[in-house]
């Protein structure tokens, strides 16, 4: 049995695929090493086999904790492939990768069947006892996380100050030491569907996360709950029925492609030091990328993990918020997350200024708002509940930016109410009635099912890592549930 498992021990070998173990035991032994599993690493948002492992080298006489990672394929290209990503990206940057990425060792291992890659990456700070991801420390400041759940003799307590710096500071890196200086690329114009596109990748098409939602929602306009007229419809924009002639120069460069509040750790020991951060996951990397993406993202993330601490009276303000950060009703939604989105604004207005590129940044933070909101939509880790609030704020960013813009939404060809398929809750490669129906959608934007399972369907892909939560919702001071009470979410 001993001879089985050869350069692995059994609870590793068992755990993973019968021909990735295979592969790495074969692999294990002919470099003379040993990987004993110390723990699995899943949040239950991605099904790509995630461990720390112990690897002993016994030709170097070394030993070392490491993070193994089986990465499944993007789609036919190998510059889709995270270890490609991340090499790219120490290569594009090698100052601020050193400081703030995960470092890759050995080459990555081929394993054929399924075209999988294994790979190993040294751990953050030297020690996962030393960082701790923003996700938890979120949950934690909101008192929403299970104390049950909590690894013994690690708890770190986060005050919403020091959360919102690390967001800060992490915003401020990326811009300021990633990307450097806004740049627009000259004779580089895009239309919409292409900003969109360039968020969304692959989630409308056939099979897609949004396939459905975009298949239930065929008008131009749409109407939400809250909302006294309609909106234009942000699918319809994505797929170019609408602002149609649009263009914009956007503002490009190296980005994260992924950023949130899993992909990101600080540093909380020997003391809490959140300008020692790391950014981990970099699948999503591109080195020429829409830069106000990032941002948007970040901050929907963060409230898509806390809406439940946010009362349902507070979540219209926040979408005004959201829009106008300076003058915006900050005082009508929680204290901490009215700070929170001033001052990575803050933090954006001032990169973005340091070329007198404000309104640009502006009008591209709109379509990122809309973009990314509707990322959410395709994703089983956001509550039901929630969505119709992200299809509201996508939709409302699209009316701000032709706002901005002073493009009027009846103004060209493609601008004409189209016809709705039917309401009912959408199935996948089902058509739609072939009789028109009113071409502004229902209140209640319809919720599509059998959605992909996350991190499975292409490039569009989020993957997530992390820890598994049995977050249960209690009522706290200073921490507004709205009328949930106590409720029990898998996270």
């Amino acid at each position: 049995m001993t001879e089985q498992y050869r350069g692995i021990d059994p609870a590793l070998y068992h755990g993973l695929d019968p021909e990735v173990a295979e592969v790495l035991a074969t692999w294990a032994e002919v470099h003379r090493r040993h990987y004993t599993l110390d723990r699995w690493l899943v949040n239950g948002r991605s099904r790509q086999p995630v461990a720390v492992v112990c690897e002993t080298d016994s030709h170097a006489a070394r030993t070392m904790m490491l993070i193994l990672k089986v990465l499944s394929p993007q789609n036919d290209s190998l510059d889709a492939n995270e270890f490609f990503r991340h090499r790219q990206a120490e290569s594009d940057r090698s100052d601020f990768a050193a400081a703030h990425l995960s470092t890759f060792v050995h080459d990555a291992v081929f394993v054929p069947s399924g075209r999988r890659w294994i790979t190993f990456q040294e751990i953050a700070a030297k020690g996962l006892e030393n960082t701790e991801v923003l996700t938890v420390l979120l949950r934690r400041m909101l008192n929403l996380a299970d104390p049950a759940e909590l690894p013994i003799g690690r708890e770190i307590d986060c005050t919403h100050e020091v959360f919102t710096a690390a967001c800060r500071i992490i915003v401020a890196g990326v811009l300021g030491d990633w990307a450097r200086s806004p740049f627009i690329p000259e004779k580089v114009t895009w239309d919409l569907p292409t900003f969109f596109e360039r968020h969304l990748f692959d989630q409308l098409e056939p099979n897609g996360r949004l396939e459905a939602w975009a298949r239930a929602n065929q008008a131009d306009m749409i109407r939400c709950d809250g909302e006294s007229s309609p909106l234009p419809n942000p699918f319809a924009v994505a797929q170019g029925r609408l602002l149609a002639d649009v263009t914009i120069t956007p503002l490009l460069g190296r980005s994260h492609g992924d950023l949130h509040t899993d992909n990101a750790l600080i540093r909380v020991r020997p003391r809490v030091d959140v300008t020692d951060y790391y950014l981990i996951d970099t699948a999503l990397y591109e080195a020429v990328g829409p830069i106000t993406r990032d941002p948007a993202h970040l901050v929907l993330y963060i409230i898509a993990r806390s809406m439940e601490a946010i009362a349902p009276v507070q979540q219209s303000a926040l979408i005004e918020l959201l829009l106008d950060p300076i003058d915006g009703p900050a005082y009508a939604v929680p204290t901490w997350l009215g700070e929170l989105i001033r001052g990575i604004d803050a933090e954006t207005r001032a990169w973005s200024e340091r070329g007198s590129l404000g309104q640009r940044w502006s009008e591209q933070n709109y379509l990122s708002l809309a973009a990314c909101a509707m990322l959410f939509l395709g994703r089983t880790s956001t509550r039901e509940a929630d969505k119709p609030w992200f299809l509201r704020l996508a939709a409302r960013a699209v009316a701000k930016f032709a706002e901005q813009r002073r493009v009027p939404l009846d103004g060209s060809s493609t601008a004409q109410a189209t016809a709705i398929r039917s309401q009912a809750v959408p199935q996948p490669n089902s058509p739609g009635p072939s009789v028109p129906t009113p071409a502004v959608a229902p209140t209640e934007p319809p919720v599509p099912a059998d959605a992909p399972p996350e991190g499975e369907d292409g490039r569009g892909s989020r993957k997530k890592k992390g820890a598994t939560y049995d977050v249960r919702v209690k009522g706290s001071k200073g921490v507004q549930i709205g009328d949930h009470g106590h409720q029990v979410n898998k996270w």
